[in-house]
């Protein structure tokens, strides 16, 4: 009879000790924002000769320097779009992936 006393208050004891609230996980999240190099921003541009001494030739090269940077500038932006399309995805899929982690552990 002694030895169920004793378990039992064993038992009572023991219970005490266990915690009816659930473990909560801390999850911390840093975001970090990456910018694209300055000089992808920047966009030569041609200085227009003076129009009251003006010649074919300069006026020739004026044109060929204005599609040249055209073409440099729609580069730079092609690449700082694509970029940012990078940076969107990956913070998408990581935060994708936490949310999935999160359901996992629940």
């Amino acid at each position: 009879m002694i030895r169920y006393g004793v378990l039992l208050l064993m038992g009572i004891t023991l219970a005490g000790c266990a915690t009816s609230q659930p473990t909560t996980a801390i999850i911390t999240r840093n975001a970090v924002v990456i910018k694209p190099s300055e000089a992808l921003y920047k966009c030569d541009t041609t200085r227009l000769p003076d129009p009251k001494t003006l010649t074919d030739k300069q006026i020739a090269f004026y044109i060929t320097e204005l599609v040249r940077n055209n073409e440099e500038c729609r580069r730079s932006l092609a690449a700082i779009h694509a970029f940012h399309e990078k940076a969107d995805r990956i913070i998408v899929n990581k935060a994708t992936i936490a949310q999935v982690r999160a359901a996992s552990r629940s």
